[in-house]
C-alpha cells in the first residue's frame, strides 16, 4: 500500500508541474529548467516504479505453482511448522 501511495505522490507531483506550465504568462523555458531536477526525480522514479510493479505482477503468477512443489522437499520446509512448545513454564 505504501508503494502505491509513493507512486501516486510522484505521479501527481510531476503532473502538477506539467499542468501549471500552460497557465504561466512568463518564460516557460525558465520554469522548466528551474523544475527539471524535480520533474526527472518524480517522473523518473515513477517510471522505475512501473517496472518494479510489472515484474511483481509477471513473476507472481509463476510463483504459486513452484511454491507448492518446493514445500514437499524437506530442505525447504520450515523447521518449526506446527510443533507444540517443548518447554512450558
Amino acid at each position: 500500500m505504501l508503494f502505491a501511495l509513493a507512486m501516486m505522490g510522484n505521479g501527481t507531483y510531476g503532473l502538477s508541474v506539467i499542468v501549471v506550465l500552460p497557465a504561466l504568462a512568463g518564460s516557460k523555458q525558465t520554469f522548466i529548467l528551474k523544475h527539471l531536477a524535480w520533474l526527472i526525480g518524480s517522473l523518473g522514479v515513477l517510471l522505475l516504479d512501473f517496472f518494479v510493479t510489472a515484474q511483481f505482477v509477471i513473476y507472481r503468477k509463476n510463483r504459486s505453482a513452484k511454491t507448492s512443489k518446493k514445500l514437499n522437499v524437506p530442505e525447504v520446509e520450515p523447521l518449526l511448522c506446527e510443533e507444540e512448545e517443548l518447554f512450558t513454564f
